[in-house]
Protein backbone atom coordinates (compact mmCIF):
# COMPACT_ATOMS: atom_id res chain seq x y z
CA UNK A 1 0.00 0.00 0.00
CA UNK A 2 1.44 3.38 -0.98
CA UNK A 3 1.89 6.18 1.55
CA UNK A 4 -0.70 8.19 -0.37
CA UNK A 5 -3.29 5.47 0.07
CA UNK A 6 -2.20 4.60 3.59
CA UNK A 7 -2.71 8.13 4.86
CA UNK A 8 -5.76 8.95 2.72
CA UNK A 9 -8.75 10.39 4.48
CA UNK A 10 -12.26 9.17 3.77
CA UNK A 11 -15.70 10.50 4.61
CA UNK A 12 -18.13 8.85 6.98
CA UNK A 13 -20.40 8.07 4.05
CA UNK A 14 -17.53 6.20 2.39
CA UNK A 15 -17.08 4.10 5.51
CA UNK A 16 -20.74 3.14 5.21
CA UNK A 17 -20.95 2.57 1.47
CA UNK A 18 -17.52 1.01 0.84
CA UNK A 19 -16.89 -0.89 4.04
CA UNK A 20 -20.48 -1.45 5.13
CA UNK A 21 -20.03 -0.18 8.68
CA UNK A 22 -23.15 0.93 10.53
CA UNK A 23 -23.44 4.02 12.73
CA UNK A 24 -22.93 1.78 15.75
CA UNK A 25 -19.67 0.45 14.32
CA UNK A 26 -18.47 3.93 13.41
CA UNK A 27 -19.15 5.01 16.98
CA UNK A 28 -16.97 2.13 18.15
CA UNK A 29 -14.30 3.27 15.70
CA UNK A 30 -14.00 6.47 17.69
CA UNK A 31 -13.61 10.15 16.96
CA UNK A 32 -12.79 11.27 13.41
CA UNK A 33 -9.22 12.11 12.52
CA UNK A 34 -9.98 15.37 10.75
CA UNK A 35 -12.69 17.99 10.53
CA UNK A 36 -13.16 20.07 7.38
CA UNK A 37 -15.80 22.42 5.89
CA UNK A 38 -18.68 20.61 4.24
CA UNK A 39 -18.26 20.93 0.43
CA UNK A 40 -22.03 21.37 -0.04
CA UNK A 41 -23.21 23.22 3.06
CA UNK A 42 -21.02 26.01 4.41
CA UNK A 43 -22.73 25.99 7.79
CA UNK A 44 -21.87 22.33 8.35
CA UNK A 45 -18.69 20.36 8.95
CA UNK A 46 -17.50 17.09 7.46
CA UNK A 47 -15.62 14.47 9.40
CA UNK A 48 -12.81 12.43 7.91
CA UNK A 49 -11.17 9.20 8.97
CA UNK A 50 -7.85 7.72 7.99
CA UNK A 51 -8.50 4.84 5.63
CA UNK A 52 -5.73 2.77 7.18
CA UNK A 53 -7.26 3.24 10.61
CA UNK A 54 -10.65 2.05 9.37
CA UNK A 55 -9.14 -1.03 7.76
CA UNK A 56 -7.05 -1.81 10.82
CA UNK A 57 -10.19 -1.59 12.94
CA UNK A 58 -11.95 -4.03 10.63
CA UNK A 59 -8.99 -6.43 10.79
CA UNK A 60 -9.06 -6.30 14.58
CA UNK A 61 -12.73 -7.32 14.52
CA UNK A 62 -12.64 -9.56 11.45
CA UNK A 63 -14.85 -12.37 12.71
CA UNK A 64 -17.51 -9.98 13.96
CA UNK A 65 -17.22 -7.90 10.79
CA UNK A 66 -17.65 -10.94 8.56
CA UNK A 67 -20.86 -11.79 10.42
CA UNK A 68 -22.06 -8.22 9.92
CA UNK A 69 -21.50 -8.38 6.16
CA UNK A 70 -22.95 -11.89 5.87
CA UNK A 71 -26.06 -10.82 7.76
CA UNK A 72 -26.46 -7.79 5.52
CA UNK A 73 -26.07 -9.94 2.40
CA UNK A 74 -28.72 -12.35 3.68
CA UNK A 75 -31.13 -9.53 4.44
CA UNK A 76 -30.48 -8.10 1.00
CA UNK A 77 -31.14 -11.49 -0.59
CA UNK A 78 -34.43 -11.86 1.28
CA UNK A 79 -35.43 -8.33 0.39
CA UNK A 80 -34.68 -9.01 -3.28
CA UNK A 81 -36.80 -12.16 -3.14
CA UNK A 82 -39.69 -10.23 -1.66
CA UNK A 83 -39.26 -7.49 -4.25
CA UNK A 84 -39.19 -10.02 -7.09
CA UNK A 85 -42.31 -11.71 -5.75
CA UNK A 86 -44.17 -8.41 -5.51
CA UNK A 87 -43.17 -7.52 -9.07
CA UNK A 88 -44.37 -10.89 -10.35
CA UNK A 89 -47.66 -10.48 -8.51
CA UNK A 90 -48.19 -7.02 -10.00
CA UNK A 91 -47.35 -8.24 -13.50
CA UNK A 92 -49.78 -11.16 -13.10
CA UNK A 93 -52.44 -8.70 -11.97
CA UNK A 94 -51.81 -6.41 -14.95
CA UNK A 95 -52.08 -9.35 -17.35
CA UNK A 96 -55.42 -10.52 -15.96
CA UNK A 97 -57.21 -7.50 -14.45
CA UNK A 98 -60.57 -6.76 -16.05
CA UNK A 99 -60.56 -3.93 -18.57
CA UNK A 100 -63.78 -1.97 -18.92
CA UNK A 101 -64.66 0.11 -21.97
CA UNK A 102 -67.82 2.17 -22.15
CA UNK A 103 -70.47 2.07 -24.88
CA UNK A 104 -69.16 3.58 -28.12
CA UNK A 105 -71.30 6.16 -29.99
CA UNK A 106 -73.50 4.92 -32.83
CA UNK A 107 -71.51 6.78 -35.49
CA UNK A 108 -67.76 7.07 -35.82
CA UNK A 109 -68.16 10.77 -36.62
CA UNK A 110 -69.46 11.40 -33.10
CA UNK A 111 -66.36 9.84 -31.64
CA UNK A 112 -64.14 11.85 -33.97
CA UNK A 113 -65.76 15.11 -32.90
CA UNK A 114 -65.47 14.19 -29.24
CA UNK A 115 -61.78 13.42 -29.74
CA UNK A 116 -61.11 16.75 -31.45
CA UNK A 117 -63.09 18.71 -28.83
CA UNK A 118 -61.23 17.04 -26.01
CA UNK A 119 -57.87 17.75 -27.61
CA UNK A 120 -58.86 21.36 -28.26
CA UNK A 121 -59.74 21.85 -24.60
CA UNK A 122 -56.54 20.15 -23.48
CA UNK A 123 -54.33 22.35 -25.65
CA UNK A 124 -56.18 25.52 -24.63
CA UNK A 125 -55.56 24.65 -20.97
CA UNK A 126 -51.88 24.36 -21.79
CA UNK A 127 -51.90 27.62 -23.72
CA UNK A 128 -50.97 25.92 -26.99
CA UNK A 129 -52.30 26.13 -30.54
CA UNK A 130 -54.54 23.15 -31.33
CA UNK A 131 -55.26 24.01 -34.99
CA UNK A 132 -52.51 21.71 -36.25
CA UNK A 133 -53.95 18.70 -34.47
CA UNK A 134 -54.01 15.57 -36.64
CA UNK A 135 -57.00 13.33 -36.07
CA UNK A 136 -55.85 9.74 -36.31
CA UNK A 137 -56.76 6.28 -35.12
CA UNK A 138 -54.17 6.65 -32.37
CA UNK A 139 -55.81 9.88 -31.19
CA UNK A 140 -59.23 8.24 -31.03
CA UNK A 141 -57.83 5.25 -29.15
CA UNK A 142 -56.22 7.67 -26.68
CA UNK A 143 -59.52 9.51 -26.22
CA UNK A 144 -61.40 6.30 -25.48
CA UNK A 145 -58.63 5.08 -23.21
CA UNK A 146 -58.66 8.17 -21.01
CA UNK A 147 -62.37 9.02 -21.13
CA UNK A 148 -64.34 5.84 -21.72
CA UNK A 149 -62.44 3.11 -19.88
CA UNK A 150 -61.15 2.22 -16.43
CA UNK A 151 -57.55 2.91 -17.52
CA UNK A 152 -56.93 5.75 -15.05
CA UNK A 153 -58.38 3.69 -12.21
CA UNK A 154 -56.12 0.75 -13.01
CA UNK A 155 -53.03 2.95 -13.08
CA UNK A 156 -54.01 4.34 -9.71
CA UNK A 157 -54.24 0.84 -8.27
CA UNK A 158 -50.65 -0.02 -9.20
CA UNK A 159 -49.12 3.37 -8.46
CA UNK A 160 -45.85 3.41 -6.47
CA UNK A 161 -45.60 -0.37 -6.35
CA UNK A 162 -42.52 -2.37 -7.36
CA UNK A 163 -42.83 -3.07 -11.08
CA UNK A 164 -45.25 -0.20 -11.78
CA UNK A 165 -43.54 0.57 -15.09
CA UNK A 166 -44.03 -3.03 -16.24
CA UNK A 167 -47.67 -3.03 -15.19
CA UNK A 168 -48.21 0.26 -17.02
CA UNK A 169 -46.84 -1.16 -20.29
CA UNK A 170 -48.96 -4.30 -20.00
CA UNK A 171 -52.17 -2.44 -19.18
CA UNK A 172 -51.55 0.18 -21.86
CA UNK A 173 -50.94 -2.44 -24.55
CA UNK A 174 -53.92 -4.56 -23.49
CA UNK A 175 -56.35 -1.68 -23.37
CA UNK A 176 -55.18 -0.14 -26.66
CA UNK A 177 -55.55 -3.44 -28.47
CA UNK A 178 -59.01 -3.99 -27.00
CA UNK A 179 -60.15 -0.46 -27.89
CA UNK A 180 -59.00 -0.79 -31.48
CA UNK A 181 -60.79 -4.13 -31.79
CA UNK A 182 -63.96 -2.59 -30.33
CA UNK A 183 -63.71 0.25 -32.85
CA UNK A 184 -63.39 -2.20 -35.71
CA UNK A 185 -66.27 -4.31 -34.41
CA UNK A 186 -68.44 -1.21 -34.03
CA UNK A 187 -67.64 0.75 -37.17
CA UNK A 188 -66.07 -1.80 -39.51
CA UNK A 189 -62.49 -2.30 -40.62
CA UNK A 190 -62.90 -0.20 -43.75
CA UNK A 191 -64.08 2.89 -41.84
CA UNK A 192 -61.27 2.61 -39.32
CA UNK A 193 -58.57 2.03 -41.94
CA UNK A 194 -59.81 4.58 -44.46
CA UNK A 195 -60.28 7.66 -42.32
CA UNK A 196 -56.49 7.60 -41.80
CA UNK A 197 -55.56 11.17 -40.83
CA UNK A 198 -57.68 14.31 -40.86
CA UNK A 199 -56.49 17.77 -39.92
CA UNK A 200 -58.73 20.00 -37.85
CA UNK A 201 -62.33 19.43 -36.84
CA UNK A 202 -63.84 16.10 -37.76
CA UNK A 203 -66.73 16.08 -40.21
Amino acid sequence: MSDETKFAYIYKTTIKTTYGLTDAWIKRLGSPDKEVPNPYYRSRRSYLYLRQRVEDFIDDHREEYDKLIAGRAERSRRANEVMSRRIRELVDWAETVQIEIGHLPERLGQLKKATVSRHELFEMMRGRDWSEFILSLRAIVAYVRHNMSNYETLLGQCKSQPGTHLAYCIIRNRIDQLIEQRLRDRYGNSLIDNFSCMKGVAK
